[in-house]
Protein backbone atom coordinates (compact mmCIF):
# COMPACT_ATOMS: atom_id res chain seq x y z
CA UNK A 1 0.00 0.00 0.00
CA UNK A 2 2.73 2.01 0.22
CA UNK A 3 2.66 2.86 -3.38
CA UNK A 4 -0.84 4.42 -3.28
CA UNK A 5 -0.82 8.38 -2.44
CA UNK A 6 -3.65 11.26 -2.06
CA UNK A 7 -4.12 15.02 -2.53
CA UNK A 8 -6.55 17.60 -1.64
CA UNK A 9 -7.70 19.79 -4.29
CA UNK A 10 -6.99 23.81 -3.94
CA UNK A 11 -10.40 24.71 -4.17
CA UNK A 12 -14.25 23.44 -3.46
CA UNK A 13 -17.45 23.68 -4.66
CA UNK A 14 -21.06 24.29 -3.24
CA UNK A 15 -23.64 22.61 -4.85
CA UNK A 16 -27.37 23.45 -4.63
CA UNK A 17 -28.74 27.17 -3.27
CA UNK A 18 -27.17 27.41 -0.34
CA UNK A 19 -26.20 23.78 -0.05
CA UNK A 20 -22.75 22.41 1.49
CA UNK A 21 -19.22 22.44 -0.31
CA UNK A 22 -17.74 19.36 -1.55
CA UNK A 23 -14.19 18.81 -2.09
CA UNK A 24 -12.18 16.49 -4.42
CA UNK A 25 -9.36 13.89 -3.07
CA UNK A 26 -7.29 12.93 -5.83
CA UNK A 27 -5.59 9.03 -5.23
CA UNK A 28 -3.18 7.73 -7.19
CA UNK A 29 -1.46 4.42 -7.28
CA UNK A 30 -2.51 1.10 -6.85
CA UNK A 31 -6.11 1.62 -6.40
CA UNK A 32 -6.49 -2.40 -6.16
CA UNK A 33 -5.30 -2.86 -3.34
CA UNK A 34 -6.57 0.95 -2.20
CA UNK A 35 -10.29 -0.44 -2.35
CA UNK A 36 -9.95 -3.65 0.29
CA UNK A 37 -7.64 -1.31 2.48
CA UNK A 38 -10.75 1.16 2.59
CA UNK A 39 -13.37 -1.55 2.48
CA UNK A 40 -14.40 0.45 -0.42
CA UNK A 41 -16.34 -1.44 -3.83
CA UNK A 42 -14.32 -1.33 -6.71
CA UNK A 43 -15.23 1.10 -8.83
CA UNK A 44 -14.47 0.31 -12.91
CA UNK A 45 -12.34 2.43 -15.00
CA UNK A 46 -14.68 5.26 -16.22
CA UNK A 47 -17.47 4.50 -13.96
CA UNK A 48 -19.26 6.21 -10.91
CA UNK A 49 -20.52 5.19 -7.86
CA UNK A 50 -21.16 6.24 -4.74
CA UNK A 51 -19.84 4.52 -1.74
CA UNK A 52 -19.65 4.46 1.93
CA UNK A 53 -16.33 5.56 3.23
CA UNK A 54 -15.55 4.09 6.97
CA UNK A 55 -18.63 5.17 8.04
CA UNK A 56 -17.53 8.88 7.98
CA UNK A 57 -19.42 10.11 4.80
CA UNK A 58 -20.99 8.28 1.68
CA UNK A 59 -18.55 9.93 -1.42
CA UNK A 60 -19.30 9.96 -4.98
CA UNK A 61 -15.75 7.85 -6.27
CA UNK A 62 -14.92 8.64 -9.98
CA UNK A 63 -12.02 6.22 -11.69
CA UNK A 64 -10.60 8.01 -14.11
CA UNK A 65 -7.50 5.25 -14.89
CA UNK A 66 -5.59 2.44 -13.60
CA UNK A 67 -3.92 4.03 -11.02
CA UNK A 68 -6.07 7.40 -11.19
CA UNK A 69 -9.63 8.26 -9.33
CA UNK A 70 -11.19 10.85 -7.07
CA UNK A 71 -13.32 10.88 -4.10
CA UNK A 72 -15.63 13.73 -3.58
CA UNK A 73 -16.77 13.93 0.36
CA UNK A 74 -18.47 17.13 2.22
CA UNK A 75 -15.87 19.99 2.97
CA UNK A 76 -16.46 20.02 6.54
CA UNK A 77 -13.00 20.14 8.85
CA UNK A 78 -14.39 17.42 11.29
CA UNK A 79 -15.79 15.12 8.34
CA UNK A 80 -12.08 15.57 6.21
CA UNK A 81 -9.80 15.28 9.84
CA UNK A 82 -11.61 11.64 10.27
CA UNK A 83 -11.56 10.91 6.68
CA UNK A 84 -7.43 12.04 6.48
CA UNK A 85 -7.12 9.61 9.35
CA UNK A 86 -9.18 6.77 8.36
CA UNK A 87 -7.23 6.58 5.54
CA UNK A 88 -3.89 7.24 6.43
CA UNK A 89 -4.45 4.37 9.52
CA UNK A 90 -4.87 1.67 6.17
CA UNK A 91 -1.66 2.77 4.81
CA UNK A 92 -3.01 5.37 2.41
CA UNK A 93 -0.16 7.68 2.91
CA UNK A 94 -0.66 11.23 1.71
CA UNK A 95 -1.48 14.39 1.61
CA UNK A 96 0.92 14.96 -1.10
CA UNK A 97 1.73 17.11 -4.13
CA UNK A 98 0.54 14.95 -7.15
CA UNK A 99 2.23 14.41 -10.97
CA UNK A 100 -0.39 16.49 -12.53
CA UNK A 101 -0.10 13.62 -15.29
CA UNK A 102 -2.20 11.83 -12.69
CA UNK A 103 -4.71 13.98 -11.97
CA UNK A 104 -5.30 15.20 -15.42
CA UNK A 105 -4.57 11.73 -17.44
CA UNK A 106 -7.26 13.42 -20.21
CA UNK A 107 -4.24 16.26 -21.10
CA UNK A 108 -2.05 15.38 -24.05
CA UNK A 109 1.23 16.01 -22.49
CA UNK A 110 2.63 17.09 -19.07
CA UNK A 111 2.96 20.81 -19.97
CA UNK A 112 -0.82 20.62 -20.76
CA UNK A 113 -1.20 18.45 -17.24
CA UNK A 114 0.37 21.60 -15.45
CA UNK A 115 -1.61 24.11 -17.14
CA UNK A 116 -5.16 22.19 -16.06
CA UNK A 117 -3.70 22.03 -12.55
CA UNK A 118 -2.90 25.54 -12.35
CA UNK A 119 -6.41 26.48 -13.52
CA UNK A 120 -7.73 24.48 -10.60
CA UNK A 121 -6.04 26.48 -8.02
CA UNK A 122 -5.85 29.93 -10.43
CA UNK A 123 -8.21 32.67 -8.27
CA UNK A 124 -8.28 35.32 -10.98
CA UNK A 125 -10.05 34.94 -13.53
CA UNK A 126 -7.77 36.76 -16.00
CA UNK A 127 -5.79 33.28 -15.39
CA UNK A 128 -7.92 30.83 -17.52
CA UNK A 129 -7.23 32.25 -21.01
CA UNK A 130 -3.69 32.57 -20.42
CA UNK A 131 -3.10 29.10 -19.11
CA UNK A 132 -5.16 27.47 -21.96
CA UNK A 133 -2.63 28.84 -24.49
CA UNK A 134 0.83 27.83 -22.13
CA UNK A 135 1.39 24.56 -24.35
CA UNK A 136 1.05 26.93 -27.72
CA UNK A 137 3.10 29.50 -26.34
CA UNK A 138 5.85 27.12 -25.22
CA UNK A 139 6.01 25.38 -28.88
CA UNK A 140 6.71 28.41 -30.46
CA UNK A 141 9.21 29.39 -28.14
CA UNK A 142 10.41 26.29 -26.45
CA UNK A 143 13.52 27.92 -24.89
CA UNK A 144 12.65 32.02 -23.68
CA UNK A 145 15.13 34.43 -22.79
CA UNK A 146 15.63 33.32 -19.08
CA UNK A 147 15.81 36.50 -17.26
CA UNK A 148 13.03 38.02 -19.44
CA UNK A 149 10.42 34.45 -18.30
CA UNK A 150 11.04 35.08 -14.77
CA UNK A 151 10.30 38.64 -14.63
CA UNK A 152 7.10 38.00 -16.58
CA UNK A 153 6.86 34.86 -14.41
CA UNK A 154 6.77 36.92 -11.42
CA UNK A 155 4.10 38.86 -12.58
CA UNK A 156 1.95 36.34 -13.98
CA UNK A 157 2.09 34.70 -10.88
CA UNK A 158 0.10 37.14 -9.35
CA UNK A 159 -3.05 35.49 -11.22
CA UNK A 160 -2.60 32.61 -9.26
CA UNK A 161 -1.92 33.30 -5.84
CA UNK A 162 -3.86 36.67 -5.00
CA UNK A 163 -1.53 39.49 -4.27
CA UNK A 164 -1.81 41.79 -1.02
CA UNK A 165 -3.34 45.33 -1.53
CA UNK A 166 -3.02 47.21 1.77
CA UNK A 167 -4.88 50.95 2.41
CA UNK A 168 -2.86 53.46 4.75
CA UNK A 169 -4.30 57.05 5.30
CA UNK A 170 -6.13 58.93 7.98
CA UNK A 171 -8.78 58.26 10.13
CA UNK A 172 -12.28 59.08 8.79
CA UNK A 173 -12.05 59.74 5.20
CA UNK A 174 -14.20 56.82 3.88
CA UNK A 175 -11.53 54.17 3.83
CA UNK A 176 -13.87 51.25 5.39
CA UNK A 177 -16.82 52.43 3.14
CA UNK A 178 -14.64 52.20 0.35
CA UNK A 179 -13.66 48.83 0.98
CA UNK A 180 -17.72 47.95 1.60
CA UNK A 181 -18.97 49.48 -1.74
CA UNK A 182 -16.01 47.55 -3.24
CA UNK A 183 -16.79 44.19 -1.71
CA UNK A 184 -20.68 44.83 -3.22
CA UNK A 185 -21.35 43.99 1.20
CA UNK A 186 -20.77 45.15 4.68
CA UNK A 187 -17.20 44.12 5.43
CA UNK A 188 -15.82 46.71 7.36
CA UNK A 189 -17.82 48.91 10.36
CA UNK A 190 -18.11 53.13 8.61
CA UNK A 191 -18.89 55.63 11.11
CA UNK A 192 -18.11 59.07 11.24
CA UNK A 193 -16.15 58.79 14.74
CA UNK A 194 -12.69 58.33 13.79
CA UNK A 195 -11.14 55.39 15.13
CA UNK A 196 -13.75 53.13 14.02
CA UNK A 197 -11.39 50.69 12.62
CA UNK A 198 -9.28 49.24 15.21
CA UNK A 199 -7.36 46.30 13.48
CA UNK A 200 -6.56 46.03 9.50
CA UNK A 201 -9.72 44.31 8.36
CA UNK A 202 -9.34 41.87 4.94
CA UNK A 203 -11.69 40.48 2.39
CA UNK A 204 -10.84 38.90 -0.80
CA UNK A 205 -11.70 41.40 -3.71
CA UNK A 206 -11.98 40.41 -7.75
CA UNK A 207 -10.88 43.81 -9.18
CA UNK A 208 -10.57 44.27 -13.12
CA UNK A 209 -10.19 39.92 -13.12
CA UNK A 210 -7.65 40.23 -10.58
CA UNK A 211 -8.32 38.88 -7.11
CA UNK A 212 -6.63 40.31 -4.68
CA UNK A 213 -6.37 40.56 -0.55
CA UNK A 214 -7.51 43.66 0.47
CA UNK A 215 -6.55 44.72 4.00
CA UNK A 216 -8.49 48.06 5.15
CA UNK A 217 -6.18 49.22 7.98
CA UNK A 218 -6.73 51.82 10.94
CA UNK A 219 -6.62 55.25 10.37
CA UNK A 220 -3.24 57.03 10.80
CA UNK A 221 -2.49 58.55 14.54
CA UNK A 222 -0.20 59.59 17.01
CA UNK A 223 1.09 56.94 18.78
CA UNK A 224 0.49 57.23 22.52
CA UNK A 225 -3.54 58.87 22.38
CA UNK A 226 -5.06 55.49 23.03
CA UNK A 227 -3.02 52.24 23.85
CA UNK A 228 -5.29 49.92 22.01
CA UNK A 229 -5.18 52.09 18.98
CA UNK A 230 -1.61 52.27 19.33
CA UNK A 231 -1.56 48.30 19.39
CA UNK A 232 -3.68 48.76 15.70
CA UNK A 233 -1.50 50.53 14.47
CA UNK A 234 1.51 48.47 14.85
CA UNK A 235 -0.43 45.63 13.88
CA UNK A 236 -1.29 47.04 10.77
CA UNK A 237 2.61 48.20 9.99
CA UNK A 238 3.76 44.54 9.90
CA UNK A 239 0.84 44.26 6.87
CA UNK A 240 2.32 47.03 5.31
CA UNK A 241 5.46 45.33 5.21
CA UNK A 242 3.82 42.68 3.14
CA UNK A 243 2.33 44.27 1.01
CA UNK A 244 2.62 44.34 -3.46
CA UNK A 245 0.59 47.31 -3.50
CA UNK A 246 -0.49 50.00 -1.16
CA UNK A 247 -3.58 52.52 -1.67
CA UNK A 248 -2.28 55.51 -0.07
CA UNK A 249 -5.49 57.19 0.44
CA UNK A 250 -6.49 61.46 0.96
CA UNK A 251 -9.56 63.59 0.96
CA UNK A 252 -9.70 67.24 -0.03
CA UNK A 253 -8.91 67.93 3.84
CA UNK A 254 -6.56 65.32 4.96
CA UNK A 255 -4.36 65.30 1.94
CA UNK A 256 -2.24 62.05 1.42
CA UNK A 257 -0.14 60.43 3.90
CA UNK A 258 3.43 59.87 3.41
CA UNK A 259 4.27 56.64 1.95
CA UNK A 260 6.07 53.73 4.61
CA UNK A 261 10.23 54.00 4.33
CA UNK A 262 9.19 50.19 2.63
CA UNK A 263 7.08 51.24 -0.32
CA UNK A 264 5.52 48.72 -2.63
CA UNK A 265 3.82 49.56 -5.57
CA UNK A 266 1.73 52.82 -4.80
CA UNK A 267 -1.68 54.44 -5.77
CA UNK A 268 -2.64 57.24 -4.68
CA UNK A 269 -6.65 57.73 -4.10
CA UNK A 270 -8.48 60.25 -3.77
CA UNK A 271 -11.64 59.63 -1.72
CA UNK A 272 -14.70 61.46 -1.55
CA UNK A 273 -14.57 63.23 -4.74
CA UNK A 274 -18.10 64.27 -4.73
CA UNK A 275 -17.20 66.32 -1.40
CA UNK A 276 -14.21 68.12 -3.03
CA UNK A 277 -11.40 68.25 -5.32
CA UNK A 278 -8.35 64.94 -5.08
CA UNK A 279 -5.68 65.88 -3.24
CA UNK A 280 -2.85 67.00 -6.18
CA UNK A 281 -1.32 64.01 -7.39
CA UNK A 282 -4.19 61.88 -7.24
CA UNK A 283 -4.01 58.50 -9.67
CA UNK A 284 -7.47 57.93 -9.59
CA UNK A 285 -10.52 59.84 -7.38
CA UNK A 286 -13.46 57.79 -5.86
CA UNK A 287 -16.91 58.54 -4.44
CA UNK A 288 -17.90 55.14 -2.42
CA UNK A 289 -21.17 57.50 -2.09
CA UNK A 290 -22.20 57.34 -6.21
CA UNK A 291 -19.71 54.60 -7.10
CA UNK A 292 -18.09 57.28 -9.15
CA UNK A 293 -14.14 55.91 -10.24
CA UNK A 294 -14.79 52.63 -8.36
CA UNK A 295 -13.78 50.93 -11.84
CA UNK A 296 -11.15 53.14 -12.54
CA UNK A 297 -9.89 52.26 -9.11
CA UNK A 298 -10.16 48.62 -9.95
CA UNK A 299 -8.47 49.12 -13.07
CA UNK A 300 -5.76 50.77 -11.88
CA UNK A 301 -5.02 48.38 -8.80
CA UNK A 302 -5.28 45.69 -11.72
CA UNK A 303 -2.17 47.61 -13.81
CA UNK A 304 -0.24 48.38 -11.05
CA UNK A 305 0.23 45.03 -10.09
CA UNK A 306 -0.61 42.80 -13.72
CA UNK A 307 0.48 45.65 -16.31
CA UNK A 308 -1.34 45.55 -19.64
CA UNK A 309 1.83 45.04 -20.97
CA UNK A 310 2.78 41.38 -19.56
CA UNK A 311 -0.64 40.46 -19.97
CA UNK A 312 -0.48 41.10 -23.41
CA UNK A 313 3.40 39.74 -24.35
CA UNK A 314 3.01 36.52 -26.28
CA UNK A 315 5.55 34.66 -24.63
CA UNK A 316 5.20 31.33 -22.17
CA UNK A 317 5.15 31.92 -19.27
CA UNK A 318 6.92 29.51 -16.17
CA UNK A 319 3.55 29.05 -14.29
CA UNK A 320 4.99 25.71 -11.98
CA UNK A 321 6.92 25.41 -9.40
CA UNK A 322 10.37 24.83 -10.71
Amino acid sequence: MGSLRWGISSSTSRVGEGGGSLVVLTLAGDLQAAWGALAVEPVGIGRLGLRDLGGIDRVLVARWADRHATLTPHAGAAVLREIGHYMQARGVLGPVSLDPALEYPEARDVLEARSLAAIARAASPRAVGLLLDQPARWSRDPCPEPRELARRSRVLDRLIEPPLVVVRGASNIGKSTLLNRLAGRNVAAAADEPGTTRDYVGANLELDGLLVRYADTPGLAEFGADPVLDEALCVSESIVALADLILLCGDSVSGFPAPPARAAALLRVGLRADLGPAPIGADCEVSSRTGAGLEDLARAVRRALVPDAVLEHPGPWRFWPQ
